[in-house]
């Protein structure tokens, strides 16, 4: 709903209203209805931060900027997200490397099966996400009805078996799939209620990772080691 109370009852309505904008000074909006594919979650590292076009302004230089539509540097031009070597790519790479029987403590069909018995569950609990989140029921509209997931439900599966089982902290799950802690702490919360309900319990793995090197990408897992038990810290097992 807009703030003079009329319903946003499709994309139609939506980009008309904003287009209606006008201003005493004379600014004029123009709107358009993008349908393109924006995940959330993404981590954008600072070297591609740092290769786009943005010319900042001399008052307030972080708030206030202009990007400009086309890279300044064709050498410098950050990589596609769909690109062959884009995070995307790296992404599931990397997702590959960590479903390995000695830190998720089960072997690749154990997995695939959990995954499909979960899947109902997970499905529920998101669709009653986004009923909360929009107040009611949806809503059917044209376009594209649902973007693809930044992580479908078997990556999602093995990013919370993987911090259950203190192969490493969220901080480090986000540095290597390069997306933002936020979307590790929410993917582990959301998955971890459905193993709950699904009576799957984690040991701890015997492999940890080490603290954060320069590059997080580089990183290899380490035998765990066996640490005295205090009130302050959780043991560990080897």
């Amino acid at each position: 709903m807009s703030w003079r109370g009329r319903p946003l009852t499709s994309h139609e309505v939506i980009v008309k209203t904003i287009a209606a904008t006008r201003t005493s000074g004379g600014l004029r909006v123009e709107a358009a209805l993008d349908p393109g594919d924006y995940p959330t979650g993404v981590a954008i590292s600072k070297q591609r931060l740092d290769a786009l076009p943005i010319q900042r302004h001399a008052v307030h230089g972080t708030w206030n900027y202009t990007l400009h539509p086309q890279p300044a540097c064709p050498s410098t031009a950050a990589a596609h997200v769909g690109a062959p070597d884009g995070p995307t790519q790296r992404r599931q790479a990397m997702l590959q490397r960590l479903a390995d029987l000695r830190l998720t403590g089960m072997t690749s069909t154990e997995l695939e099966h959990l995954v499909a018995a979960l899947a109902p569950a997970q499905a529920a609990r998101a669709q009653q996400r986004h009923s909360q989140q929009r107040g009611g029921r949806a809503r059917r509209a044209t376009g594209n009805l649902r973007s693809k997931p930044l992580l479908d439900d078997a990556a999602r599966l093995l990013i919370t078996l993987l911090y259950q089982r203190q192969v490493c902290s969220m901080t480090v799950l986000a540095d290597l799939l390069e997306v933002t802690a936020t979307c590790i702490g929410d993917t582990v919360t959301q998955t971890r209620e459905a193993l709950e309900d699904h009576g799957h319990t984690c040991g701890a793995a015997p492999l940890r990772f080490p603290p954060p090197k320069p590059s997080a990408r580089s990183w290899t897992p380490t035998p765990a080691r066996r640490e005295p038990r205090s009130s302050s810290s959780c043991p560990t097992r080897p």
